[in-house]
């Protein structure tokens, strides 16, 4: 790899640091960080907030209420796939991972 920018974790640290000062995570992904970049690649950055987090948990929250009190084994079974769905969207980021979709998520 003779590309000869700025290394992405670095640019991707000063970048978080000014545009992004109060985040809690900063992931860099896509080629760049990898033996496929080019010169053309860009830096993909994902960016975590408290805020963020904050919505993930509230929204668990209230599907783990919703799945106590569900009696049917079909909509148990739809807010249970919610509930580690969300789970893992909330777990990753909090983990310095990154989030998939999909079966990307268990990857």
């Amino acid at each position: 790899m003779d590309v000869t920018r700025t290394e992405p974790v670095a640019a991707a640290r000063g970048l978080a640091q000014h545009l992004f000062p109060d985040a809690l995570t900063v992931l860099v992904s896509g080629s760049v960080p990898t033996e496929r970049r080019t010169r053309t690649s860009d830096l993909d950055m994902v960016v975590v907030t408290a805020a963020e987090l904050e919505a993930y948990r509230h929204e668990l929250t209230d599907l783990l209420d919703d799945l106590a009190g569900a009696d049917d084994p079909a909509e148990l079974a739809f807010i249970a796939s919610r509930v580690l769905n969300k789970t893992a969207l909330l777990a990753l980021p909090a983990g310095r991972h990154w989030q998939g979709s999909g079966k990307g998520l268990l990857r």
